[in-house]
């Protein structure tokens, strides 16, 4: 699946709607993009956990549904 965008400039702009909707709505303390693929990118998330561990989430986002997966670190659904 390919996603065609008008213009370099406009994926830009999802993949940053993207990244500040995780801020908000997770919580999480740092989202750092992590790799693009076609018509998906994945992000690392990064929360403060219970005793002080910080916990990574991986998170996939797909431009055509607009849906958020998250996974583990190692890549299973995360529960």
């Amino acid at each position: 699946m390919v996603v065609a965008f008008k213009n370099r400039y406009s994926w830009r702009r999802k993949i940053q709607l993207a990244k500040q909707q995780l801020l908000n709505r997770k919580e999480f303390e740092d989202v750092q993009l992590d790799v693009i693929g076609s018509g998906h990118v994945w992000f690392t998330c990064k929360k403060n956990g219970d005793f002080g561990f910080t916990k990574i989430f991986r998170v996939k986002y797909t431009f055509e549904t607009e849906i958020f997966e998250y996974f583990d670190k190692y890549g299973r659904p995360a529960s």
